[in-house]
């Protein structure tokens, strides 16, 4: 079903962990991020779904590095355009 909603243009939202039982959130993000691309998720789609997606559907100016834009900024030792697991931080 996710392969024909992106192949429509649906807009995925990241963030599922919000009130779901057995989940810590935060760190359930970067687990669902690996399904979302193994599921067809390209990393660029994913990474949008999680930060300039929100933003825009909750009409509130964050998610993305712009002039007037609340952001939060993480560095990474490696590119998570290249490996979508690379988003998270070693633990």
């Amino acid at each position: 079903m996710l392969r024909a909603f992106l192949e429509i243009n649906v807009r995925i939202l990241a963030g599922t962990d919000a009130n779901v039982p057995a989940t810590v959130p935060g760190f359930s993000l970067h687990d669902e991020m690996e399904t979302l691309y193994n599921a067809g998720m390209s990393a660029p789609q994913i990474l949008a779904s999680a930060t300039v997606a929100p933003g825009e559907w909750a009409g509130v100016k964050t998610g993305q590095i712009r002039p007037g834009y609340k952001a939060n900024l993480v560095l990474l030792r490696h590119n998570p355009l290249e490996d979508i697991r690379n988003n998270a931080l070693p633990v």
